[in-house]
């Protein structure tokens, strides 16, 4: 199987409405994180009319992606950390609405980098069926086995055959 690369682009907006003025850091407030796909340097597109062009070559259309975003993490100028608890977010690209995440009460501070995993971390992963993000009618898990499907992509492969006629 041919490895497709897919880059996720991420835009973060912080939004600390919490805050009474910009020099008193105190509360709590919210962060949202955007999520924008791309294909190589084009827009990511489900069922696009164009085909995007694997790196080897191939052609290809996407009718779904799915992937799960969790352990959020922010850190302060100070080198400090906040970490989300419970941070499990279902990414599906057929929903724009899902790819903007909001954590609520998140503690006042003037954070400069967010951290996260791309899948669900290995304790959840094994703790069998749960629910919210992780609720097995999400479709994203595996029924043949305990586990979940960190990323779930379809592709229609699109090949280009030709065929050498023997002249005359």
């Amino acid at each position: 199987m041919k490895k497709i690369n897919i880059v996720l682009f991420l835009a973060a907006l912080v939004a600390f409405s919490a805050c009474k003025k910009d020099d008193d850091m105190e509360g709590t407030g919210q962060f949202k994180l955007e999520l924008e796909h791309s294909f190589g340097a084009d827009a990511f597109e489900l069922n696009s009319a164009n085909f995007y062009t694997t790196a080897s070559g191939e052609t290809v259309k996407f009718s779904m992606l799915k992937y799960y975003v969790s352990n959020v993490v922010l850190t302060k100028a100070d080198g400090t950390t906040w970490a989300q608890p419970e941070s499990y977010y279902l990414v599906d690209a057929e929903s724009p609405a899902s790819a903007l995440l909001t954590i609520n009460d998140v503690p006042a501070g003037d954070y400069t980098a967010v951290s996260f995993v791309l899948g669900v971390d290995s304790t959840r992963n094994v703790s069998g069926a749960q629910t919210g993000a992780l609720s097995t009618s999400n479709g994203m898990f595996w029924s043949w086995n305990s586990g979940y499907i960190f990323l779930k992509p379809k592709a229609n492969a699109h090949s280009r055959v030709w065929v050498a006629l023997p002249t005359t």
